[in-house]
């Protein structure tokens, strides 16, 4: 059998579940010393977040985030020593803070140092929400360039509203100012179209992270990339990059662009990817992307061996 084209797919925020990872870390020896060495780097909060029942996390994404980008690495991590090795993988893509799953998944970077980075990334987006208090808002049914009318349409008075997050051509997550979104949600909910609040409650992909994308630029130029193996769709233009001071390049100025998911979803289609892997809970990527391929759930809190069986039938190889 040919073996499958297979895309690994990492969720954003706004995913996590409290103790998604307490089967996995009780199963999989690989996955509990994979947990052991993030927490270590993390903080103690991390197992908390990732074993326990931590409503504490679900109220900071300082700790959410992490515990985010934790339960994807420890999914995958269960799945090659259940599997006898890693997935056969054509491309990987992360959205937005799942980029930075994508990139260990494909050896950009070191686990323990990926998720130090996610650790001050989030901090510095909670300092800067508490500057200035921004929000999101993702909009279903409604072509992305009549939003792009809508912000430009804005009161200046209300404060900065831009596209966040092109993740289709009718779905597009705007972020700005609380102001600013809550005047975009009353002007939309006057016409046919799908609303929902995003409640990480920062503005993600705006100016409004600035300053935080600024403090954080020291810190992505001081980690260490190393080439992929395999292909990484960047969130910018949605590209397959296998140049890793591009990779760092775009994460310079990853907190104040858009996200073009509906570009990584062009990208993905090129490649004639056969079997999307959602790594992660909520099955956020299999919604944004099962249309193109079918979507295996890679999912920490549910029976790997099922996902793999699933893989093996489409034809996959270690």
């Amino acid at each position: 059998m040919t073996a499958t084209k297979v895309a690994l797919l990492c969720p954003g925020a706004g995913v996590y579940v409290p103790a998604s990872c307490a089967r996995l870390c009780a199963h999989s020896p690989a996955a509990r010393a994979l947990l052991a060495r993030l927490t270590e780097q993390a903080g103690e909060f991390l197992e908390r977040a990732c074993v326990h029942d931590s409503f504490e996390a679900m109220r900071h994404i300082s700790q959410s985030y992490p515990a985010i980008v934790a339960a994807g690495l420890l999914a995958v991590e269960a799945a090659g020593e259940l599997g006898g090795g890693p997935l056969a993988t054509t491309v990987a893509g992360g959205y937005s803070l799942g980029h930075f799953t994508a990139l260990v998944l494909a050896g950009v970077l070191d686990p323990a140092e990926a998720i130090a980075l996610v650790v001050v990334r989030a901090r510095l987006m909670e300092q800067a929400a508490r500057r200035r208090a921004g929000a999101m808002l993702l909009v279903g049914e409604v072509p992305a360039e009549e939003l792009l009318g809508l912000t430009a349409a804005c009161p200046g008075e209300l404060g900065e509203l831009v596209l966040a997050c092109r993740n289709a051509a009718d779905s597009v997550a705007l972020s700005g100012t609380a102001a600013a979104v809550a005047w975009a949600r009353e002007h939309l909910q006057r016409r046919p179209c799908r609303l929902k609040g995003i409640s990480a409650g920062v503005a993600a992909h705006s100016p409004l992270m600035a300053a935080a994308q600024a403090e954080f630029a020291p810190y992505i130029e001081t980690a260490s990339f190393t080439a992929p193996r395999f292909p990484v769709l960047l969130n910018s233009d949605g590209k397959p990059c296998m140049d890793p001071e591009r990779i760092k390049s775009e994460l310079m100025t990853h907190l104040t662009t858009p996200v073009r998911w509906d570009l990584c979803r062009d990208s993905i289609t090129v490649l004639g990817v056969e079997a999307v892997v959602d790594v992660g809970p909520g099955g956020m990527m299999a919604n944004y992307t099962g249309d193109i391929a079918p979507a295996v759930h890679l999912n920490a809190a549910q029976p790997l061996d099922l996902a793999l069986q699933a893989l093996s039938e489409r034809g996959t190889a270690a």
